[in-house]
């Protein structure tokens, strides 16, 4: 194809992304009969640009099949007309209205109850999953390293797996896992049996750790990120083929992240469909157990199915409006509790003094890399010398009420146990020295 592009062109990847900018603002120009009896017979006399925007137009309203009608005749215009290139770029249209439609039978029966929208940078505190199910968190801060891929982890309810995404030698985000081992984690390996030439991100384990989901911007997909679903193969070597989910968790644009809350009986999705420029929509749903799609054969179901798969109204989703209110009132009790959650004053785990300006009271506050290690090493070492030094309290007390030929006999022993807790107090301050040392590196302030 030259360098250049023509107007011809031009105009019909003008409308083609006019399709799409009329799904995310809800808009649609040519929608009277007139105006599209006028387009029509402005068709069917050769003329390219109403083709276009008729294509366009079906395309917006989800009527596939006249849509690939529309994009055929411009293909059959175009080619006339010697411009073989521009048929081209209109035939990867036809394809993608193709891939839609052909991906309509395999949508799922599922009740979407909410929605809300929200920044895209900021979605992640939107969803109000039990701890329980465990925590998904950005790569950078889990790991407290500077990443600029946008990777993420998911550690599972219990603490002891972690799944995330990182770059392969290829260049590709990709999940590997690991396991706790300690005060560290296991050697990581990667998840073999998923897509490789694309990037994978934000999965989520099932708590009983049978499902795994993510988001990936593999070729063979809807849209631009789908999320898929795959279980481990059995034998410990990776997983099997992964499972495209299908409308209406996926569409033509990003779906970014799928959570089930087992806990509450609610499900999450993240997508950026019908949203403008660093917005995302998070839907709610009711977890099905078992998934069941439409009978794409039954042309009441067939209608139903296509509402379904645009997920323009919650309330097209709906089959059983008692299990939506009593999902409401689950989703209702989970946001009140974040809600109070927010008035908590968590309780200090400890008091830790760097300098004059930064005192510590949560391991959270730690910059330094290494501060997980040397925090707990040092709490560790504290509470053995506080238990030691109550002990050595309590044999005091004996020996100051004991009798003489007692305290002889207790002599000794009580000599060795302050020697030992004079030894364990040196080594707290040590450690604390240490510690201090390094978070004031971390801080810059290093003198």
């Amino acid at each position: 194809m030259p360098f250049f592009i023509n107007r011809i062109v031009m105009k019909i990847i003008r409308y083609a992304f006019l399709a799409v900018a009329m799904l995310v603002a809800g808009s649609a120009w040519a929608q009277t009969a007139a105006q599209i009896n006028l387009l029509k017979k402005q068709a069917m006399k050769g003329n390219i640009q109403s083709c276009a925007k008729l294509a366009a137009y079906y395309r917006a309203n989800w009527m596939l099949d006249d849509a690939e009608t529309y994009y055929t005749k411009q293909i059959i215009l175009l080619n006339k007309k010697k411009q073989s290139n521009e048929a081209m770029a209109v035939a990867r249209l036809r394809e993608q209205v193709r891939k839609l439609r052909d991906n309509l039978p395999n949508t799922s029966k599922v009740q979407f109850i909410d929605s809300v929208v929200v920044d895209k940078e900021a979605f992640l505190s939107e969803i109000k999953m039990d701890k329980e199910n465990g925590t998904i968190d950005s790569y950078q801060h889990f790991f407290n390293v500077a990443d600029s891929t946008g990777a993420m982890i998911f550690l599972n309810g219990f603490g002891t797996k972690l799944t995330y995404s990182y770059r392969n030698e290829a260049g590709h985000l990709q999940l590997f896992t690991c396991d706790k081992a300690g005060d560290g984690w296991t050697e990581s390996h990667i998840c073999r049996g998923l897509q490789e030439d694309c990037d994978i991100n934000y999965p989520f384990v099932n708590s009983e750790g049978t499902k795994m989901y993510y988001s990936s911007n593999s070729r063979e997909g809807i849209g631009g990120y789908d999320i898929y679903m795959t279980r481990e193969n059995g034998d410990g070597t990776g997983f099997v083929e992964p499972a495209n989910l299908g409308y209406p968790f996926n569409s033509e644009f990003n779906e970014y992240l799928y959570v089930e809350d087992d806990v509450n009986q609610l499900g999450w999705l993240v997508s950026d469909r019908y949203q403008p420029e660093g917005k995302v929509c998070i839907y709610i749903f009711i977890p099905e157990g078992l998934r069941t799609s439409y009978d794409y054969n039954d042309p009441d179901e067939r209608k139903q199915c296509q509402k379904v798969a645009m997920l323009h109204s919650l309330k097209d989703t709906w089959t059983d409006k008692d299990a939506v209110d009593e999902a409401l009132e689950r989703l209702a009790f989970v946001r009140n509790q974040s809600e109070a959650a927010k008035n908590v004053v968590p309780k200090k785990e400890f008091t830790f003094v760097v300098d004059d300006d930064h005192v510590y009271y949560y391991l959270s506050d730690f910059k330094s890399p290494s501060a997980y290690t040397s925090v707990n090493n040092w709490l560790a070492r504290k509470k053995h010398f506080e238990d030691m030094s109550a002990k050595l309290e309590q044999q005091r007390l004996v020996y100051a009420s004991s009798s003489v030929a007692e305290r002889q006999r207790m002599a000794n022993s009580l000599y060795q146990l302050e020697e030992q807790v004079f030894e364990l107090e040196d080594l707290v301050k040590q450690v604390e020295k240490n510690l201090r040392k390094e978070e004031l590196s971390a801080l810059g302030l290093l003198r």
